[in-house]
């Protein structure tokens, strides 16, 4: 069973389903939660979460064992609260303890699996996450942002593509967690650690792993 961390009691409804994003369904029974994907157009997400679960599992990072049904988790129900919370309370101790612990456990995760890839790999899988990606996601609101110059953010982004890949022939890849925000680690309640949750599982067409830059670039997102 995967261990997650309980957000809000409060954030549920009379059926004691918790919100979460549109394609996917969260469910509380007794001191279990339950994510199921509800659209059959993002399985691939679920499935590639489950698939980082196994591989932490494999890596002895896990002491707990995953329910899959098809396109399901059952997750254990603990308490605690999204780290964009801590922060948000601007207590500075408390935020640099909570740093502290996310970097200690990022650095536990990258150093438990490493694996070298090709360099027209890493070429492909840094073009998609540093411009496909948001290019796209520019491209879906531009119509309300005054002045948009598409020729202009797809420059602005190769750019920086070039500069970040520019002087590496090979690329070395770490087991990522994919997205590490605030809202994606939890502090536990009596504050001795963090969990990690909602990991995407993948970076470019690479499954689990990429480099170990971008978890930090999140975290300071």
């Amino acid at each position: 069973m995967k261990t997650f961390e309980k957000i809000y009691k409060s954030g549920t409804d009379a059926d004691n389903k918790m919100k979460t994003r549109f394609f996917n369904q969260l469910t509380i029974t007794g001191d279990k939660l339950i994510k199921k994907c509800v659209n059959k157009n993002y399985d691939h997400l679920i499935e590639k979460e489950v698939a980082w679960y196994k591989e932490c599992k494999s890596k002895i990072l896990l002491d707990y064992d995953i329910e899959t049904p098809l396109h399901t988790m059952t997750l254990k129900f603990i308490e605690g609260q999204p780290v964009k919370d801590v922060y948000a309370k601007k207590d500075f101790g408390t935020s640099l303890v909570a740093l502290m612990y996310i970097l200690r456990k990022l650095q536990l995760l990258h150093s438990s699996s490493v694996k070298q890839v090709k360099k027209e790999t890493y070429l492909e899988d840094t073009y998609l996450e540093y411009v496909e990606k948001p290019l796209k996601r520019c491209r879906e609101v531009a119509h309300i942002i005054d002045g948009y110059d598409d020729e202009r953010v797809k420059a602005l982004l190769e750019k920086a593509y070039k500069f970040i890949t520019g002087h590496r022939d090979t690329e070395t890849y770490y087991l990522i967690h994919g997205d590490v925000n605030g809202s994606n680690v939890i502090m536990k309640e009596d504050f001795d650690d963090v969990v990690l949750i909602d990991p995407r599982g993948y970076f470019g067409k690479s499954s689990n792993y990429g480099p170990r830059d971008y978890d930090l670039a999140k975290v300071l997102y």
